[in-house]
């Protein structure tokens, strides 16, 4: 299992919910570790920091409490029952995976909890990570991508949509894993421009690059009539949307954006209720899950995804996820009656960035080196079999990930996602590059994890 801390007692030098620009002046200080701290084990591998002989020490902050805890304190556990599948297997060429994951409650300072600057010194400091491996958040992984650059700690994986994670020449050894915001925005907008031609649309984002870059997406392919934003901080201390839901209806939108955690999207269902507003509601991949969100105002919503839809017919990768699930007690855990076959989109979600970490280990091989697993997602993680819809992108200019997805609705009652014929596509962030019809990718399982 997981090593879980709250980091209450293992605070390293507490500076609080700080914003960005002092959070990042807080990476002035000496590398503890280096990319070059290379050595060899009498298998003859060469290793780096947080490897052994027999063990990669990785670790990730998530939020566990707080106001994204719900459905995303599933996504770190999932990816590491593959870690926990592949251990019992042996590991890979003899080494064991062993994760820390610390609480950082979406950065808020709420409960007490050490900020995600904080949590993530305790994992290069006292866990001696080799990297992180997942960690949760727009706006808490901006705080800490100086820092580690400049401790020479890969940041892989950032389970976030951002485009930040896609800045290769000045952030080599940082990596995105989902499609970007805008991606989304753009595949979710050509949709809506095409099936609600001339309605008006409204569009709620998070005050961070979450927000701005799903609107970026958005607005190349239709203009929204109004935009509102929310602060993760603020609904943690009880804030509502009555007020953003509000300026919807009011300017009588037909269409409501949201790019939003889940939280954010239960508070807007309940603030449009109240008022009897029912627009068609068209979510982030992010904040819709149908089992998370467990509301029936999501019935008949959209949203977007690039993995295999769930509540369907069951696929070779969601069947192998569900053997992988068995015991851990998390959603889609065959052996819980309350939770069989009812894995969740956040489960799929960590299962699906756990194969994308295993796959590159394994194609390293034994020489288990910062700089080796890096290049070696430069030169051939496009090729990682995952299973989505979309390939990786992986390359020496492009960290982002994935670069498409499709188009799917939400049967609330059901919990049923129902892929839209025709949707599933691939484009860029910018203008100029359209959004491409793509056939589904149906990537094999490697025989090295069933």
């Amino acid at each position: 299992m997981p090593s879980f801390k709250n980091g209450r007692a293992r605070r390293a030098g507490v500076i609080g919910g700080l914003g960005l620009s002092v959070a990042l002046a807080a990476t002035l200080v000496a590398p503890a570790t280096s990319v070059f701290a290379t050595t060899h084990h009498s298998n003859g591998g060469a290793t780096d920091v947080g490897v052994t002989a027999t063990s990669i020490t990785i670790g990730a902050t998530v939020p566990l409490t707080g106001p994204a805890a719900p459905g995303y304190d599933t996504v770190a556990p999932a990816a590491n029952a593959v870690f926990n599948w592949v251990n019992k297997n042996g590991g890979i060429n003899g080494r064991k995976i062993k994760f820390d994951i610390l609480n950082d409650a979406y950065d808020t300072g709420i409960g007490g909890v050490p900020s995600t600057i904080d949590q993530t010194k305790v994992l290069v400091n006292s866990d001696n990570v080799f990297a992180t491996v997942g960690s949760l958040g727009t706006p808490t992984q901006t705080t800490v991508m100086n820092y580690l650059r400049e401790n020479g700690v890969p940041q892989l994986f950032v389970n976030s949509g951002s485009v930040y994670w896609n800045n290769a020449s000045n952030y080599p050894d940082l990596f995105g894993w989902q499609p970007d915001y805008t991606v989304e925005g753009k595949i979710l907008g050509h949709y809506i421009d095409q099936h609600f031609k001339g309605e008006k649309v409204g569009f709620l984002g998070d005050d961070s690059d979450f927000g701005t870059s799903a609107l970026a997406g958005l607005s190349q392919e239709l203009k929204p009539t109004t935009h509102e934003v929310y602060d993760a901080t603020a609904l943690a201390l009880g804030a509502n949307l009555s007020t953003q839901i509000a300026a919807f209806a009011a300017a009588k939108d037909k269409v409501v954006y949201l790019a939003s955690i889940p939280g954010a999207t239960e508070l807007s269902f309940a603030a449009a209720a109240k008022i009897k507003f029912k627009p068609q509601w068209v979510i982030s991949s992010v904040g819709s899950d149908p089992r998370t969100v467990n509301m029936a105002a999501e019935n008949g919503a959209l949203s977007f995804s690039w993995a295999p839809a769930l509540g369907g017919k069951p696929t070779p990768w969601t069947t192998w996820a569900t053997n992988v699930l068995k015991g851990t007690g998390l959603p889609g855990d065959p052996s819980s009656a309350k939770t069989a076959n009812k894995m969740t989109g956040n489960v799929e979600y960590g299962i699906g960035w756990g194969v994308t970490f295993v796959e590159a280990l394994k194609g390293l091989g034994p020489d288990v080196t910062r700089t080796g697993l890096v290049n070696f997602l430069n030169e051939h993680g496009a090729s990682l079999p995952t299973p989505a819809l979309v390939p990786l992108a992986y390359g020496v200019g492009d960290h982002q990930g994935y670069h498409g997805g499709y188009v799917y609705s939400i049967n609330a009652k059901t919990y049923v996602e129902t892929p839209i014929a025709g949707t599933l596509a691939q484009t860029g962030d910018a203008s100029s590059v359209p959004i491409t019809p793509t056939t589904a990718l149906s990537a094999a399982i490697p025989a090295w994890l069933k």
